[in-house]
């Protein structure tokens, strides 16, 4: 007899799937990987895991690996280098009636070669990057650290990517980290991963993610004019 592990209820579910973006919802492939079941007003409020997830983040990772295995964001042809641009985003404001708010916030997403680097790592999390413009002092901070202009802000010259949503600074709250090096004329993120201030940092969810290679003066070009239009 299968051993099932507890996840939390079926609001973590919905929050998990619901995180993956249109195109999951639309092709159900979630659900299948998951609880097997229709998500609907009348799922019971708590539900059991064949895949043995136990917790909310735990839940949002293997999802999320789930949804990354048919829409993959990886470093394409190793000869070949990345591309970096920059688009606006927003994550949507909410007020909940228990008096729990979610702040609306302006931000710019991260595209590597045509896809967002938030819809994979970001928004499952429900992070914002650490271009923000409503954190403008700390998000051109973040600018100077990707261009490695500035020491990185986490243990093992890690420097993050993606961060809380609400108080952007506070790493307890989780963020999305990478690192960041130079190799002559070019600039690879590599190893991927979800860290805090109290736990080791966990790479295993995101290995399919990259490594990318940048051309150098394309890097920084596109951090220059994502900076100005921080500014603007």
């Amino acid at each position: 007899m299968e051993t099932e592990a507890i996840v939390a209820n079926a609001d973590i579910v919905l929050r998990a799937i619901t995180a993956q973006g249109k195109d999951a919802a639309r092709e159900r492939g979630l659900l299948d990987s998951c609880c097997n079941i229709a998500i609907s007003p009348t799922t019971p409020h708590r539900l059991t895991c064949p895949a043995q997830v136990v917790g909310e983040i735990a839940c949002l990772e293997y999802l999320s690996a789930q949804y990354t295995r048919k829409h993959p964001v990886n470093s394409g042809t190793a000869s070949m280098d990345a591309t970096l641009s920059f688009a606006e985003a927003v994550r949507q404001g909410e007020r909940f009636k228990d008096g729990r708010y979610k702040s609306p916030r302006k931000f710019f997403d991260v595209i590597v070669n045509g896809f967002s680097m938030w819809e994979r790592l970001g928004k499952p999390h429900d992070m914002v990057s650490v271009l923000c413009v409503d954190f403008l002092p700390q998000s051109l901070l973040a600018l100077e650290r990707l261009m490695l202009r500035i020491d990185s802000e986490l243990p093992d010259n890690r420097r993050s990517l993606f961060v809380c949503s609400e108080c952007y600074e506070d790493v307890g709250c989780g963020v999305i980290s990478l690192s960041v090096k130079t190799e002559g004329s070019k600039v690879l993120w590599t190893d991927f991963g979800y860290e805090n201030n109290y736990e080791n940092a966990r790479l295993d969810s995101y290995r399919d993610v990259g490594p990318f290679r940048f051309d150098r003066l394309q890097y920084e070009a596109a951090l220059q004019e994502v900076a100005a239009q921080l500014k603007y």
